[in-house]
This record gives structure tokens, sequence and C-alpha cells, in this order.
């Protein structure tokens, strides 16, 4: 679950970098959030002693006398696989019935890009400042996301490279302030 995870998060990094790819925003979208699902569900099996049943939705079924039955199970997806609990209930599962702390900023962050996300999969995203939402979003992921696989895993991002590209031409470079050189730097 761990790899699945990291090999998602590389993906919408990849896909982030490129110099030309027009949806660009949702698909980082789509992909980080479906790496951090990944990753909470890893935590979670890890806490549950790596039982994949943590991770089942569990229902009651109705029998065919129209009681309910006494035993849950498994609830299955459309095409009979068991659906297994998303995002927000992993991190419930990990921060109250686990009593493990994540900041709030993290959970703030996951809800906002949860948020762009579900328009692109759902309808549109149709936001003018899109690209430089998901590019502060997506810094702050990355690094949420580094700070809690090496608390929750260890060292196992050493070998890659977590970056956002930090060239943009959507911003204000008109306002930046100017900085004074000294014969010196003038010759950089």
């Amino acid at each position: 679950m761990l790899e699945k995870s990291v090999a998602a998060m590389l993906s919408a990094i990849e896909i982030y970098n490129k110099p030309d790819f027009k949806y660009r925003e949702e698909t980082f979208a789509v992909l980080c959030i479906n790496s951090w699902e990944l990753l909470l569900k890893a935590k979670v099996l890890n806490l549950a002693g790596n039982k994949p049943a943590a991770l089942y939705v569990m229902e009651y079924k109705t029998l065919k006398s129209g009681k309910r039955s006494k035993i849950k199970h498994r609830k299955t997806n459309r095409s009979g696989n068991p659906m297994s609990v998303g995002l927000f209930e992993c991190y419930r599962i990990i921060t109250e019935d686990y009593g493990v702390k994540i900041e709030k900023a993290v959970h703030d962050n996951l809800v906002a890009l949860t948020e762009i996300r579900d328009n692109a999969i759902h309808f549109v995203n149709d936001d003018l400042a899109l690209s430089l939402k998901v590019q502060e979003l997506g810094t702050a992921s990355l690094q949420n996301y580094l700070h809690l696989v090496n608390a929750w895993f260890g060292d196992v991002l050493s070998g890659f490279n977590f970056y956002l590209m930090p060239i943009s031409f959507f911003r204000d470079f008109d306002t930046a302030k100017g900085t004074a050189l000294n014969s010196a730097e003038k010759k950089l």
C-alpha cells in the first residue's frame, strides 16, 4: 500500500513538472489525493496489525425474511469487490480510534485538494486562479506527505526528489523588489 502511495505521488509530481500539460492541475490533484488515501490506508493497516479487514466497509445485510442480519458483512461495490474506507474515514480511524496526532493543517490541505479533485472528476474547475492554488496546496501537501511518511514508516523516500517545479510564470513578477548588486555581483 505504501509503495503504491509513493508511486502515485511520484506520478503526480512528474505530471505537474511537465513543461506543457493541458490538464496539469486537475491531474495532479487526482493523483495526489489518490496517493494520500493509499498512505492513510497503509497507516490503518500498520496500526491494525496488517489486517485487511480494518479497511473494509462493513454493513448489516437485509435477510430474505426482511429482518436485518445480526452480523456485519463486507459491503461490495458494483464489481462485487469489497469496498474500502475512503480518505477521510481513514483519517478519522487514525486520529480518533488510534489517537495518532496529525496537524489540522494536513486535514485542511486534504479537504482543499479533494475539492479540486472532485470538481475535476465530477464536473469542472472554472477557477481562474487554479494554477496558483494547486501550486501552493501541492507544495504544502508534499511537505506534509514527506513528514508523515518519515514519521510513520521511516526514511523510505530518501531515493526520490519530491518537489514541484519552482519556475512558474503566472505570478506577478512586476511587483518583486529589486536588489542592488555590488561590483563583484554584477559580473554573475
